[in-house]
């Protein structure tokens, strides 16, 4: 309970530092958007004791209704008021943004009256519509959050981790100011966290176009064992296997990696396409394999993985080969769309092998838990 104490009081002194809050208080807020990205900012604006005074939404069936006994109208309605354009609008949606503040602007609107949600931050404008509540999850799990920083290695991690919990309970507030303050470069390979050796065995897990390889490749001087890649969508296996093709040693998989042999559907979203749950949208299914059945007697050296949110299930696959060989490890932990994953992987990675070193780094949007022995 101490640390959501803390979290809690940090939140209200970055706020109350923020741009955000400076260009927002002492004015009337109005929230354009009843759905779900509108809610969310008004869910934000109530931690600050901040009042909203209406929403507006074109939602006819909505108008005259209430939420959070704040009465929901129409802009027309709102344009009305005789001193509509002393109060501030934030829009409530990102993949509206522009026709809102379109219609805005065309109801007699000021632009400078217009807020859109990427002043709070980019990130937050991103998340707006995945009904997400940053704050109430890691609340609920605030004592495997804490378990999570009493086992990291160093100071320096748990400093990071910390500050990354923080910057999630703020709702990404100044996020990108907030996060150059703590990241370190480069990523996967630096010898602040461990060293890499020439006779690695690579597992290059989540290949995208191949640049990790290429990065592992020049990082060794090209001198290393093998490198085992994994891309399970089409194009971009094929990018990867073109980008790599003078690579030596190299063997590339057009699988995914998860806890068992199975298909599974597939969302292709480019660097972010990731596997789908039963009841979402997909655009084809992809082959999955276990990766004890590949690498039990292939000594693995290093592994890292960034797989969308499928790295608990591919860590789950590799159960027997990561407790056999105790290779390094680069598990990615950001995703929200398997949130747990930021307590989760840290907790199962060393309960595989106690002997493990934890270690938490920042690379700017990725969180990454690194291991070694």
């Amino acid at each position: 309970m101490d640390l959501i104490r803390e979290l809690g009081k940090h939140k209200v002194e970055y706020f109350k530092k923020s741009e955000f809050y400076k260009i927002i208080k002492d004015k009337d807020l109005v929230v354009f958007s009843a759905s779900t990205g509108g809610k969310k900012i008004i869910d934000y604006l109530s931690q600050y004791n901040m009042k909203v005074k209406y929403i507006l939404d074109n939602n006819q069936k909505l108008q005259q209704g209430y939420i959070n006994k704040i009465k929901i109208i129409s802009v027309e309605q709102f344009t009305h008021e005789k001193q509509f354009n002393d109060m501030l609008v934030l829009i409530g949606s990102n993949n509206y943004l522009e026709q809102m503040k379109n219609q805005l602007l065309e109801n007699g609107v000021k632009e400078q009256n217009i807020i859109t949600p990427d002043l709070i931050s980019d990130r937050f404008a991103y998340f707006l519509g995945d009904g997400i509540n940053d704050r109430q999850i890691i609340q609920a799990n605030i004592n495997e959050i804490e378990k999570v920083i009493n086992m990291l290695d160093d100071e320096k991690s748990k400093f990071i981790y910390k500050d990354v919990l923080q910057i999630r309970y703020d709702d990404f507030l100044e996020v990108d100011k907030r996060e150059q303050k703590i990241a370190i470069h480069p990523q996967y390979f630096n010898n602040e966290i461990f060293e890499l050796t020439d006779n690695e065995v690579f597992l290059d897990i989540g290949s995208y176009n191949g640049d990790t390889i290429i990065e592992f490749k020049n990082y060794v001087n090209g001198k290393y064992k093998c490198i085992y890649g994994f891309e399970p969508e089409t194009s971009l296996y094929e990018i990867a296997c073109e980008n790599t093709k003078n690579i030596k040693n190299l063997e590339l998989f057009k699988l995914g990696l998860s806890s068992k042999n199975t298909r599974l559907k597939f969302k292709s979203e480019g660097a972010g396409s990731r596997s789908c749950d039963d009841n979402e949208e997909f655009d084809f299914y992809i082959d999955t394999i276990r990766g004890d059945e590949l690498f039990i007697d292939k000594k693995p050296t290093y592994i890292k993985m960034d797989i969308e949110g499928e790295e608990m299930r591919a860590l789950e696959g590799l159960k027997e080969t990561i407790i056999k060989f105790k290779p390094k490890l680069a598990i990615c932990i950001y995703h929200r769309n398997a949130y747990d994953q930021f307590w989760r992987v840290p907790i199962y990675i060393k309960e595989l092998v106690p002997e493990y070193k934890i270690k938490i780094r920042n690379h700017g949007f990725d969180t990454v838990c690194y291991a070694s022995i």
